[in-house]
C-alpha cells in the first residue's frame, strides 16, 4: 500500500489476469475483460485506491478505474487507454499528472 493511499480505501482483491482483470470482495465479484496482451506493470493513483494505472508489453498506458456505489462498495471496473510510450517496466505516479515510465 502507497503512502498517499487514504485509510478509506475499498477493500477487495484485483486478479490481474492474462484475458480478464477481476475485482473479488465478499459477496461481489466485478470482471472486466483485458485486450490481447500481457499487463507488466502497475501503480495506484491518488484517490483512495479506486484507480490504478497499468502498463503492458505492447507500450500501452491503461487506467483502471472502480466505478464505486457510495464510498465502499465496487458496482463496476472500467479500463481506459491512454495511449502508448516505450514498453515499460515500472511505472509510477510521481504527482501533478506526472507519470515516470
Amino acid at each position: 500500500r502507497r503512502e498517499s493511499s487514504s485509510s478509506n480505501s475499498v477493500g477487495g482483491v484485483l486478479i490481474l489476469g492474462q484475458r480478464q482483470i477481476t475485482y473479488v470482495a465478499m459477496g461481489v465479484t466485478r470482471v472486466v475483460p483485458l485486450p490481447s496482451c500481457l499487463l507488466l506493470t502497475w501503480d495506484v493513483l491518488p484517490g483512495g485506491g479506486a484507480r490504478y494505472l497499468l502498463g503492458d508489453e505492447l507500450g500501452n498506458l491503461h487506467i483502471l478505474s472502480l466505478q464505486l456505489q457510495g464510498q465502499d462498495r465496487v458496482s463496476g471496473l472500467q479500463l481506459d487507454t491512454l495511449g502508448s510510450c516505450s514498453i515499460p517496466s515500472s511505472v509510477t505516479y510521481v504527482q501533478n499528472g506526472l507519470v515516470f515510465v
